[in-house]
């Protein structure tokens, strides 16, 4: 990898880190927000392109899309 590259995580570890932080937070859901304050990986502001939205990469976490607004 050339120094202009950045790692970009697999949809499995995204899915996997969100997952994390809505437990550690004791929560069903997760905004874009909260993972932004507590995920530990870089190369995550792809997470909704991989998905094609932030409430598609939560629901497949398996976890409560976010409402609306």
């Amino acid at each position: 990898m050339s120094g202009s590259e950045e790692w970009v995580p697999s949809q499995l570890t995204v899915m996997n880190e969100i997952r994390r932080i809505a437990e550690a937070l004791g929560k069903s859901t997760l905004s874009q927000r909260e993972f932004d304050e507590h995920h530990q990986l870089s190369g995550v502001s792809t997470a909704g392109y991989q998905f094609g939205s932030w409430n598609e990469a939560v629901a497949a976490a398996g976890l409560e899309p976010v409402p609306p607004g």
